[in-house]
This record gives C-alpha cells, structure tokens and sequence, in this order.
C-alpha cells in the first residue's frame, strides 16, 4: 500500500485543523509502518487503503474562517467514525484469514482516540470563534 506523503499546502494556517490533519496523518504513517512488520489479512489492507483515502480528503480541506473548521473536521470525522462501525471488527477476524496481528484493534483505538481528540479541537474552536 502507498503511504501518504504530507505536503506542505495541507497546512491551512488554523491550528484548530491542521493539528487534527497532522495527527491524523501520523497515526496512519504509523499503522502503515506497523503493518509492514507484520503480517496482516487482506480485510485490514482494504480498512487501511480506505482509511487513507478519507484522511487524503481532510487533508485535501481548505477553510477560510475559523467558523469553516468545526463543519470540516465533524463531518470527516464522522465519515470516518462510521467507515470504523461498518468494518470493524474485522470479519476476518476468528477465522483462518485472520493472523493474529492485532492491527485491526490497535487501528480501531487509535483512529478512535483521534476523532475523540479532534472533537475536543471542535469544542475549543467553537469557544474561540464565539
């Protein structure tokens, strides 16, 4: 699988969101690094190219006001939150497929800490912009 590679027009100038897209950028280099370790089933290859794809698009956001950042990062977070509900856990998982790598739980609490971390940015840049 390709990594993401950051470039420096991901960065918008609002620490509110490119903190968000910075964490998450790392978390996934850092999945992907842990996933070249180990092997892994076919179902979390195809969770992380999907991933990958979702935080290309956040990074890929513009914003011109602050007030643009909470709609930015809540509805990718959502949008990724739900691409966790609907895929997790893995269904190889349990089953010969499944190699026992724990990638899949350690993406799971991972990508789920971030969301949780960026709703926190959210609610602090709420205060800000009031």
């Amino acid at each position: 699988m390709r990594h993401l590679r950051w470039k420096r027009k991901y960065l918008s100038g609002f620490s509110a969101l490119d903190r968000p897209k910075q964490t998450l950028y790392e978390d996934l280099q850092n999945l992907q690094r842990e996933m070249e370790h180990k092997e892994h089933c076919q179902d979390m290859e195809d969770l992380m190219g999907e991933l990958n794809v979702q935080a290309k698009s956040l990074l890929e956001v513009k914003v011109g006001s602050p007030q643009e950042i909470d709609t930015a990062v809540s509805g990718h977070t959502a949008s990724i939150n739900q691409t966790l509900d609907q895929q997790l856990p893995l269904a190889a998982l349990d089953t010969p497929a499944c190699h026992d790598c724990g990638i899949c739980e350690h993406a799971d609490q991972r990508i789920h800490e971030w969301i949780e971390q960026s709703t926190v940015s959210q609610e602090d840049n709420q205060d800000f912009a009031a």
